[in-house]
């Protein structure tokens, strides 16, 4: 995919680099359809979805975004011919689409439900070595299943508590603002809690209980936000 800048983008880049204002980037978001001028374009042709900036460098007189594509949250399959980088003006008062990129042929991005997919997408562009780059976006709007299984890995103990509670190592903190008075654990659907290891010696997901207590039992969402069946919510 070829990335230029867009008119708003040649705009707002002079006054980047004039250091007016800091480069604050708000969005990077994929979409469908391609555009004959798409230097002139104000919006993406047919956006579908907003991707994850994982890192970002500045080397002298380049920066660089890497981002992921992941299709955890697409429910209809699309196809891949656009992608937007979208930034703030302080000056302006307005955010502008800044960089833009197409593909005629584009690639198929399948719902979620038919098999997990993820693509690396790098835009680099030119920018002076003074100008300051800042985000809006949090790096981790969504979590990506690969990013959790390795995050996850290795973990073995779920403590409950307060953002303050001092942690042992392998140890998955679930912050509550109170300390719970209701019940002594908390217990997954997707995760085993019992006193003993599972008997097929799988203890990836085993949170051992310790003897007899009261399990409050449910789903248990990491992400940015709660899904509709979650019991209990772990943001990231």
């Amino acid at each position: 995919m070829k990335y230029i800048l867009t008119a708003q983008g040649e705009r707002y880049m002079a006054r980047v680099n004039a250091e007016m204002i800091p480069m604050n980037l708000t969005r990077v978001q994929v979409g469908s359809g391609t555009a004959e001028n798409p230097g002139e374009l104000t919006e993406l042709v047919d956006p579908k979805q907003k991707i994850q900036i994982d890192s970002r460098e500045h080397d002298g007189t380049q920066a660089i975004l890497h981002c992921m594509l992941t299709n955890v949250e697409v429910e209809e399959e699309y196809l891949l011919q656009q992608a937007g980088v979208f930034a703030f003006d302080p000056i302006d008062d307005r955010e502008y689409l800044v960089i833009v990129g197409q593909d005629e042929q584009g690639e198929r991005v399948p719902p979620g439900s038919e098999k997990m997919v993820e693509w690396i997408i790098n835009i680099a562009w030119k920018v002076s070595s003074a100008a300051e780059i800042t985000f809006d976006i949090s790096v981790n709007d969504f979590v990506r299943k690969g990013y959790l299984q390795e995050q996850l890995a290795g973990l073995r103990k779920v403590v409950i508590g307060p953002e303050s509670t001092e942690l042992e190592n392998d140890t998955i903190l679930l912050i509550v603002e109170e300390e719970p008075q209701e019940f002594d654990a908390v217990a997954f659907d997707n995760m085993v809690f019992s006193d003993t290891p599972p008997d097929n010696g799988n203890a990836e997901n085993w949170a051992d209980t310790g003897g007899d207590m009261k399990v409050l039992t449910g789903n248990l969402t990491v992400g940015a936000q709660p899904e509709d069946d979650t019991t209990f919510f772990a943001q990231v």
